[in-house]
């Protein structure tokens, strides 16, 4: 599992904000710090400073996940980086937007409370729920069964080979048949999904790298087909967020 980029900009009135005052703004510092303060219940090992590649590049940290997640038979898609667009709609007259308050270097405590609220929702419900193979703990969850399915998969398998009713081991090699053949059809769905995100020419490439299943064992037909039961059947729990306290010495609050 590759480390993440999570990078920030804003937008006032419908008139972008520089990236500068981006990166000497308290939102962002509010962001980060929320971050690195659940960055365990994550399940991220590290967030980095904040940084910019060039002097007018936007504001990004990298999230390093704690635990890179074990392969499977699946079409294997990596998330290298989440954009955050921070828009704020004034009551105002005024042609020409202000940045402040919500860009300021300074954190209105009224403003803190919406941002809490904000960065909360962003955590729960698309963070965790709908990445929850990087962040939270039904990842960990998931592994933890993953170090069991496989073993068992093996245990059946090996007790339908060495079975001596020849019907037993016909009747469990027809299930596995229809096994393999709905782990093809996933497969082949995931497959078609992940081409139709990009141009023909790229989709088509894409898909010649991945790998067919159909010559998967038997043993590992059953692990993944335990896996999906899994993955379908028991969902992540929510995510509780554990808020920041504001201090002086991370951030001006007035």
């Amino acid at each position: 599992m590759a480390d993440l980029v999570v990078s920030l900009s804003g937008v006032v009135d419908g008139v972008a904000v520089p990236a500068d005052v981006v990166r000497s703004s308290a939102i962002l510092r509010h962001l980060h710090a929320y971050m690195r303060q659940n960055a365990d219940q994550l399940g991220l090992n590290t967030v980095s400073d904040v940084y910019a590649d060039g002097p007018h590049d936007i504001p990004k940290f990298t999230l390093t996940p704690s635990r890179p997640l074990q392969a499977d038979a699946s079409p294997p898609v990596t998330l290298l980086s989440i954009h955050l667009v921070y828009v704020w709609e004034q009551q105002s007259t005024s042609r020409s937007p202000s940045f402040a308050p919500l860009f300021s270097s300074q954190l209105l405590l009224p403003i803190s409370s919406i941002l809490d609220d904000a960065v909360e929702k962003l955590l729960c419900t698309q963070f965790v729920r709908r990445y929850p193979l990087i962040f939270g703990s039904w990842r960990m969850r998931l592994e933890l069964e993953l170090d069991l399915l496989l073993p068992l998969g093996n245990a059946l398998s090996n007790v339908i080979r060495r079975s001596r009713d020849a019907d037993f081991r016909s009747a469990c090699n027809r299930i596995i048949e229809g096994i393999r053949s709905k782990n093809n059809v996933r497969h082949t769905a995931s497959s078609a999904a992940l081409g139709a995100c990009f141009s023909l020419e790229v989709s088509t490439a894409i898909l010649s790298t991945l790998d067919p299943i159909a010559h998967v064992s038997d043993c590992m037909t059953i692990s993944n087909s335990l896996r999906h039961v899994y993955r379908a059947s028991v969902f992540p729990s929510r995510f509780k967020v554990t808020p920041i306290v504001l201090s002086s010495d991370y951030m001006d609050i007035c």
